[in-house]
Order: C-alpha cells, then sequence, then structure tokens
C-alpha cells in the first residue's frame, strides 16, 4: 500500500515535469510562431498589423530573448517611438541589465532626446557598451553649442572641452579611425606630439586620415612612418601622389638622406611641378644648406616666378640680395683683403656668381603686398630698406619700426598681430625691453583689460606666451618664464625650437638632467641648423659628465665638432677629456 502512493506521488511529479517542459515547449513555439508572423506582416510593409501584433505579443513576453526579440522588431520598422514605450518598462523594471540600457540609450539618441539619453548613458561608463555613453555625450555638447557659433568657434569650444576619454571609447566600441583622430588632437594642442603618435592606427581606411597621420609622424620626428604614411596617401588618391612625395622627401631630409629627399622631389616635380611651393622651397633650401648657391638660388627664382604672392619664397629671395647687398656683410677677414686688393677662392666664387639686386627684390615685394596686403610683406621691405642703406644706426631703425607701428595702428586688422609682434621681437633684440613690455601690455589690455599675463595664461596665444616668457626670464623672474615657456606646449601645435631650448635650460638648471635631454634631442632630430645642433650635442655632453657617463659625453662631442669644428667649447672639452684619459 505504501510503495503504491509512492509510486503515485513519482507518477504525478513525473507527469507534471513533462507538463511544464511541455508547457515551456508550446510558449516558445508560440512565441517564434507569432514572430515569424510579425516578420511576414513587416516583409509586406503592413506595419499597422506588425504593430498591433507586437503590442499584443508584450503582456507575453517573459524571458529577455523574447522582449529583445520585439524591440528589435520595432526598430526594424523603424518605429523608434514604440521601441522607446516598450524599453522604458524593461529598463525599469532591469535597471541592471546593460543590453536593455544601450538599446535604449541608442534609441533615445534615435529620437533626438538627447537629455534622457545622457541621463541612462552613465550606466554604460566602463561597460561594453561605453561607446553608447561617448556617443551621447558627444551629441549633447554638439547640441548645447550656439547654432549661430562660427566654424572656428566650435573648434575653440570642442578644443576646450574634455572630450578625449569619449573619443577613445567611440573608437574602440566603432574602430572608426575618425574618433582616434579627434582624441590625438587633444595631444597635439598640448603639445603632446609623441603621445598624439602613440594613437596611430595600424591602418589607415582613406587619403584624408592617411594625410592627418602623416603630419602627426612627421611633427612628432617619426620621419619613417610619416614616409610611410605618405605612400598611402598616394595609393588611396593617385591625385595627391606628387604631395605624398613631397612630403617623403622632407622626412628624407630631416633624416640628412638628402639624396633620396631629392629624388623624391624630383618624383613629384615630374608629376606636376606646380603642385606645391614648397617643393621649389626644399630644393631651394637642401641646396643651401649644402653650400650649393647657384642652385639654391635657381630653385628661388623659379619659385618667386611660379608663386609671386607666397611669402617664404620672397622672403628667402630678399635674404639672397640682403647676402649679396653690402661688402660689409663679408668678415672682417674678407674685407681686410679686399682692401690689399686680394681675395680668397671663396671670394672670387662669390664675386663670379649671380647675384640679386636690393632693388629687384623690393620691387617683387612690393607688387606682392599691392596683390595681397599681407603685413609680412611690410615687415620684409623695411628690412631690405636698412639693407640697402649704408651706415645704417640703430636709432633709424628703431625710428623705423615706429612709423610701421604708427600705420599699423592707424589701420589695425582685428587680429592681425603679426607687425606688432615683429616690433616686440626687435625691440628685445636691441634690449629695448621697456618699449617691448609697453607694446605687449597695450595688446593685453585690448584683450583682457588688464596686462597680468600669469592671470590669463590659459587663454593667451602662443606667441604671447613666447614673447612673455622672454620678459619675465628678461626681468629674472625665472617660475614665471617657465609657466609661460610651458603654456607653450600647450597652446601651439608647431612650437619653435627656443622654445624647447629653454625649457630645456630650465631643466638643466633644477636638476632635472634627463627632463632636459629630452628637450635638446627633441631639437637636434627636427632643426636643421648645424650651428643649434652642435651647441645642443655640446649640452648633452656637459649633462652626461655630470652623469659621469664620459663614454656617451666623447660621443656627443664629435658629433658636435662634426658639425661645427670651429665650436671651441667642444673642443676644448674634448681636449680635457683626452687628457684625463
Amino acid at each position: 500500500m505504501i510503495l503504491k502512493k509512492i509510486l503515485k506521488i513519482c507518477f504525478i511529479t513525473f507527469a507534471s515535469l513533462i507538463m511544464f517542459s511541455c508547457n515551456v515547449t508550446v510558449k516558445e513555439t508560440y512565441f517564434t510562431e507569432h514572430l515569424d508572423s510579425v516578420d511576414s506582416l513587416i516583409a509586406r510593409a503592413q506595419y499597422e498589423h506588425a504593430e498591433m501584433a507586437l503590442k499584443g505579443l508584450e503582456r507575453k513576453a517573459v524571458s529577455p530573448y523574447h522582449q529583445m526579440g520585439i524591440v528589435k522588431r520595432y526598430i526594424n520598422m523603424f518605429d523608434f517611438e514604440n521601441a522607446r514605450r516598450y524599453l522604458s518598462k524593461l529598463v525599469k523594471k532591469n535597471p541592471d541589465d546593460e543590453k536593455f540600457t544601450a538599446v535604449y540609450v541608442w534609441t533615445l539618441l534615435k529620437l533626438g532626446k538627447t537629455d534622457t539619453a545622457n541621463k541612462f548613458a552613465e550606466n554604460l561608463k566602463n561597460t561594453d557598451y561605453s561607446g553608447l555613453y561617448a556617443q551621447a555625450s558627444l551629441i549633447k555638447f554638439a547640441d548645447e553649442l550656439s547654432p549661430e557659433a562660427d566654424e572656428n568657434t566650435r573648434k575653440v569650444a570642442y578644443i576646450k572641452a574634455d572630450l578625449q576619454n569619449e573619443y577613445l571609447s567611440a573608437y574602440k566600441v566603432s574602430n572608426q579611425v575618425k574618433f582616434l583622430q579627434n582624441a590625438a588632437i587633444y595631444e597635439c594642442v598640448s603639445g603632446n606630439l609623441q603621445d598624439a603618435f602613440s594613437y596611430h592606427p595600424i591602418k589607415l581606411p582613406n587619403d584624408r586620415s592617411a594625410e592627418f597621420w602623416t603630419l602627426i609622424s612627421y611633427d612628432s620626428g617619426n620621419y619613417l612612418q610619416a614616409i610611410n604614411d605618405a605612400n598611402v596617401i598616394g595609393e588611396k588618391n593617385p591625385a595627391l601622389k606628387a604631395k605624398s612625395y613631397v612630403i617623403s622627401g622632407d622626412s628624407y631630409l630631416r633624416m640628412n638622406e638628402v639624396s633620396l629627399a631629392r629624388s623624391m622631389w624630383d618624383r613629384a616635380f615630374e608629376l606636376d611641378e606646380l603642385t606645391d611651393p614648397n617643393l621649389l622651397m626644399n630644393y631651394s633650401l637642401s641646396y643651401l644648406e649644402s653650400g650649393d648657391y647657384e642652385d639654391a638660388l635657381k630653385y628661388t627664382k623659379k619659385a618667386v616666378n611660379t608663386f609671386p604672392d607666397y611669402f617664404p619664397s620672397l622672403s628667402l629671395y630678399c635674404k639672397f640680395a640682403i647676402s649679396d647687398s653690402l661688402v660689409e656683410n663679408e668678415s672682417s677677414l674678407s674685407r681686410e683683403l679686399r682692401k690689399r686688393g686680394l681675395r680668397s677662392q671663396d671670394m672670387i666664387k662669390k664675386d663670379s656668381r649671380e647675384k640679386i639686386q636690393i632693388s629687384d627684390a623690393i620691387h617683387r615685394m612690393e607688387k606682392s603686398y599691392e596683390r595681397t596686403l599681407n603685413p609680412e610683406v611690410q615687415i620684409e621691405l623695411l628690412k631690405l630698406k636698412w639693407a640697402s642703406e649704408y651706415n645704417l644706426s640703430k636709432n633709424q631703425m628703431i625710428v623705423d619700426v615706429w612709423g610701421l607701428l604708427e600705420k599699423y595702428f592707424a589701420n589695425e586688422q582685428s587680429g592681425d598681430n603679426r607687425i606688432l609682434d615683429f616690433a616686440i621681437e626687435f625691440f628685445m633684440q636691441q634690449d629695448k625691453y621697456d618699449e617691448a613690455r609697453m607694446l605687449l601690455s597695450k595688446r593685453l589690455i585690448n584683450e583682457f583689460g588688464d596686462d597680468d599675463c600669469i592671470a590669463h595664461i590659459q587663454d593667451l596665444s602662443y606667441d604671447e606666451c613666447r614673447m612673455f616668457a622672454a620678459l619675465k626670464h628678461h626681468d629674472k623672474l625665472d617660475e614665471s618664464a617657465k609657466m609661460l615657456l610651458e603654456q607653450c606646449l600647450k597652446t601651439g601645435a608647431i612650437v619653435n625650437d627656443d622654445v624647447y631650448i629653454n625649457l630645456g635650460s630650465f631643466a638643466e638648471s633644477e636638476g632635472r638632467y634627463q627632463e632636459a635631454m629630452n628637450f635638446y634631442s627633441l631639437v637636434i632630430n627636427r632643426s636643421l641648423n648645424v650651428t643649434t645642433k652642435a651647441d645642443l650635442y655640446y649640452r648633452l655632453a656637459m649633462i652626461s659628465l655630470r652623469n659621469d657617463d664620459v663614454k656617451d659625453a666623447r660621443s656627443y662631442l664629435d658629433y658636435a665638432l662634426k658639425l661645427n669644428p670651429t665650436h671651441s667649447d667642444a673642443s676644448l672639452m674634448q681636449k680635457k677629456i683626452r687628457q684625463q684619459d
């Protein structure tokens, strides 16, 4: 009897399990069949019937799989409003379900409900759906910008905003290189070009992306990568082949591979000699660097004839004219030889070569100014005037600069400070720091209402930071000078060598030798001025000696003397080291 009861209980239990299993199977089959019916209605564009069917299924859907299946079909019909309505219920019931939250945020963004999307997107930080959080944040930021804001205002706003992490998250999810580029721009603006280069993608999707990363590679001193990136530019867009050759040539020049650089430029020139005025300038500068005056002049003349308003070539043309204009520009030894009726081989060669007349340079500059009203041309014209006047005094030069400033203030153009900057730099070179300080203070007062550069350091331009740093250093306010130089790195995508050198000097004086060596090495890698490079190699040698690294010191001194055999300090130090050996 007891055995029968036990068997009956087991049978009932087993039967219940079977019924439950069958019930689940029936429900699964029920949902699958009804969802298939909905798919059929959607395929025939019977959206109203599909919507009614889905709403009927909402109350019967229990598993997340079925619930998401309903959401998916609303989205397939582009019925984002019903998707949002149903998802809001699901998210409320399942607040910790990342998948529901992610689809809900995506749907809200589709409907333009940015504020609500951002509220829920906060829960997606540091999850597999962090890209949606990034997208919501970026869209909200864009929406908050004034519709009347011009392109430049928008760019400044994006740079000032802290959106780098959002761009990186967006890239991780989408794998779109454009987000990586936006993240890298923040490093460029901060002067961290090596950090910007660290974001370099493995594959470049198009020629615009390749061009961006080529410039990052080049400016950060990664010239081999710049050459590889430049090749991608030409491969992605054959019309830009000549441009890619120019960039490759520039990179080879930075690596002191002059013959390879010229071969790249030759290829560009064969494709299109009008492709870029920089191409002709590069020829000129490379020949000038190697002491080949004739070829340097040939390409400079071609540049000014082909691109008469391209200021860099005009400026170089004027430098040729100034260099050859007066005997006084020669060394004291050369002048003494001339007095005695003698000439060295170099002097004979110089006398026999073609020369640019000051009058010709002035004529070209005047015509260019008529066409462009470029203030830099005014500055160059003043330099030509000084070169053409015999026994010109410093006082007369100062008078001329004040005359140029008078015209500038009378016809001041908003935002164009090139003449003012030239005057400030000129006065500092003449040790007229009071005049320079007065002009720079006037500039700051016009912008901010006072001349406290440190109080406004975050808003100063690159040139303002650099010039104020020079004034503070002259006034022996080195801490302020250093702050301003550091700000230069944050405000200038292209930083002058002297900023890095001065920062290196501060680091060296404070005992931060490795930091100083990094700054000096950066300038050595990017500078084409052999005198500057020799001086910096000497500084590296001195730091190495302080660190008891005699081997590196010897190498640095060898480099310095190879670049500048007349470097007396390097020569003296080399002799001392040999004596100690």
